[in-house]
């Protein structure tokens, strides 16, 4: 309780019961607990803290991306070009 009353700001993405009843509080009690625990993939909550004033609101977030078999090789190719110093 102590660190939850200490946030200023607080994000929350789907939930489980308890932590829903929680956090529904926390967020200023315009969202339900059934609400936290339905909340779709990469969707989320956000409740900022301005000069004392906390205002709630939804969030999207993107996708991971695609899963690239290279994507390693890509990385350090992109490294070496930007980084290394030749010997």
């Amino acid at each position: 309780a102590g660190v939850m009353g200490n946030c200023g700001s607080l994000l929350t993405m789907t939930v489980g019961p308890r932590d829903a009843t929680v956090l529904s509080e926390l967020l200023g009690k315009c969202l339900t607990p059934e609400d936290l625990m339905q909340i779709p993939k990469y969707h989320g909550y956000i409740r900022l803290l301005n000069d004392g004033v906390g205002s709630t609101f939804s969030m999207t977030t993107l996708p991971p991306p695609r899963n690239l078999p290279n994507r390693s090789e890509i990385i350090r190719k992109a490294s070496r070009q930007r980084y290394a110093v030749k010997a």
